[in-house]
């Protein structure tokens, strides 16, 4: 049994030829038009040659996508599709592939958010803000703090 490339795979870097890329299309074409019980073309080799090369029009990944057994066509239709559902299905596909493929780096990008650096003020700068402070029982104008005048004087 052939081997199935996974959905979503990446092309290669390597731009392919145009033969190498019909020859492609054409055993993916084979590959989901055979996960049909039976078909109903009125000439099978025209239709499948038709099916190819509307398929050579989209991209890889496209291709990949939409004759795929598990998630393509083959699994969401119950007789093979015409050229213009096939069109359809290949144009949502490379739709939905731009959209992931045009993301916006800043949607992308993790955003972080720096804390401010906290700079501890010096004993004299907080004197001179705040004054002397106070404890709990202290008061101003009492013996041990009688350089504080008493509030209300």
């Amino acid at each position: 049994m052939d081997k199935l490339e996974a959905p979503f795979s990446n092309p290669s870097t390597q731009p392919e030829s145009e033969l190498e890329h019909l020859d492609f299309a054409t055993e993916r074409a084979r590959i989901m038009l055979g996960c049909y019980r039976k078909g109903e073309a009125n000439d099978p080799e025209t239709y499948s040659t038709a099916v190819a090369a509307l398929l050579a029009q989209y991209d890889r990944g496209v291709i990949l996508e939409v004759t795929h057994p598990l998630s393509g066509l083959p699994s969401q239709t119950d007789f093979m599709p015409t050229l213009k559902e096939l069109k359809g299905a290949c144009e949502k596909e490379a739709s939905r592939l731009n959209r992931i493929r045009n993301v916006r780096p800043h949607v992308l990008r993790k955003i972080t958010y720096e804390k401010p650096a906290f700079v501890q003020p010096s004993h004299e700068e907080l004197m001179k803000k705040h004054g002397r402070f106070l404890g709990r029982f202290e008061k101003p104008g009492d013996k041990w703090n009688p350089n504080i005048p008493k509030e209300g004087n």
